[in-house]
């Protein structure tokens, strides 16, 4: 190239900045395209997790059973880049209000070195909040595993309608 050929120049850094979006806009369809795929694969993995607890009244008290977050304490960076904010949030809440309640049984566990209505008295508010939480993921978790890859790679809202989510 010679001095005299600045058009060209300019044309070739045009044309290499032009590759350079191009390229770049591919990927980020590509990944979106590849989120949307992710997302419905952890709603159902969430939602076979938290299928797997159960809530049974005894006696005077709500237990729970079978809880597990192995699917939230490993992928928590996927959860939180494909999931809608308010989904997330929400399954979040319930799994570190479930580790709280556990943690608080198994220490209440020590200290009365057992089990019973002494290490299950101080957690009840918690563990029927837990139930609550449970009850209405449960739902949402289904229904956005339903939802197609094509409209979960245009929106990862839960709702199409604004001010829902």
């Amino acid at each position: 190239m010679t001095p005299g050929d600045g058009g060209q120049w300019l044309l070739m850094v045009g044309s290499a900045l032009l590759g350079a979006l191009l390229a770049f806009l591919g990927r980020g369809l590509y990944d979106r395209w590849a989120n949307a795929a992710t997302a419905r694969g952890l709603a159902v993995a969430l939602w076979e997790e938290l299928s797997a607890t159960e809530f049974k009244e005894q006696g005077t008290f709500l237990l729970f059973g079978g809880f597990t977050s192995q699917v939230f304490d490993t992928l928590f960076a996927a959860l939180a880049g494909c999931f809608p904010d308010g989904l997330f949030r929400d399954v979040a809440r319930n799994h570190w209000k479930m580790k709280f309640i556990t943690a608080q049984v198994n220490e209440a566990r020590e200290i009365t070195n057992g089990s019973g209505a002494a290490v299950w008295a101080n957690v009840q508010a918690h563990v029927n909040a837990a139930q609550g939480q449970w009850k209405a993921l449960l739902p949402r978790l289904d229904t956005y595993a339903k939802r197609s890859r094509p409209r979960l790679f245009l929106t990862r809202r839960e709702h199409l309608r604004p001010g829902r989510g």
